[in-house]
């Protein structure tokens, strides 16, 4: 089966955002959507230096929260099925940094127990992308990698070697110490590839249930 996909994304959304631009996406009367969303809502308190170059955050009604994301994320799937036909998949938020066991890692936990009960409440697929990301990095003994800087050094430095030095991003990972991050927040093409194969994983399933 071929697909159409259109990229509704945009830099630095919140789930806030996201609810205020359901309109595009409600018009295109997709057969599948698939949501990953979370990881600026969490950086407010994880990275609030990186937060605060996200001007939208102060466009917000209420100070981004777990509780104010949680109430966003439903109403957000909320209004998709009520008012599309389509298939929905949460994508669990990938890791922030690579120790496993840091504080960012572990507030980035309490988000994803908040999308797979959105998943399960809403009765939509969870799709585990995080699950995945940290069963790669204990393959690799690599649970207790590189922590998140919370400043934005590392995000500004990746930024200039890939747009103007022209380094890819696993150059731009390599370089600095990660095996799935090129800053410690977005993904190298490994990861991108994993998350990927969890929407390709997604769309089949769905498309054998339909054949059946």
């Amino acid at each position: 089966m071929d697909y159409q996909f259109i990229n509704a994304g945009v830099n630095g959304s919140t789930a806030y955002d996201v609810l205020q631009r359901l309109e595009g996406v409600i018009a295109c009367q997709p057969e599948f959507i698939v949501i990953l969303v979370g990881l600026n809502d969490a950086a407010a308190k994880i990275a609030p230096d990186l937060a605060k170059k996200n001007v939208k955050l102060a466009q917000q009604l209420e100070k981004p929260s777990l509780l104010v994301y949680e109430k966003n994320l439903a109403l957000i799937v909320s209004r998709l099925k009520a008012e599309t036909s389509a298939k929905i998949g949460l994508l669990s938020l990938p890791v922030v940094g690579e120790n496993l066991f840091s504080k960012a890692n572990k507030e980035i936990d309490q988000y994803n127990e908040v999308i797979k009960k959105t998943a399960e409440m809403t009765n939509v697929s969870y799709l585990p992308f995080n699950e995945k990301l940290k069963a790669y990095l204990k393959g690799k003994g690599h649970t207790r990698g590189r922590t998140l800087k919370t400043g934005t050094k590392l995000y500004e430095k990746a930024i200039i070697e890939h747009f103007v030095y022209g380094y890819s991003l696993d150059r731009i990972s390599a370089r600095n110490g990660y095996l799935l991050l090129t800053d410690g927040v977005h993904l190298n093409s490994t990861a991108g590839m994993m998350a990927a194969h969890q929407i390709e994983l997604f769309l089949k399933k769905n498309e054998l249930k339909a054949i059946q």
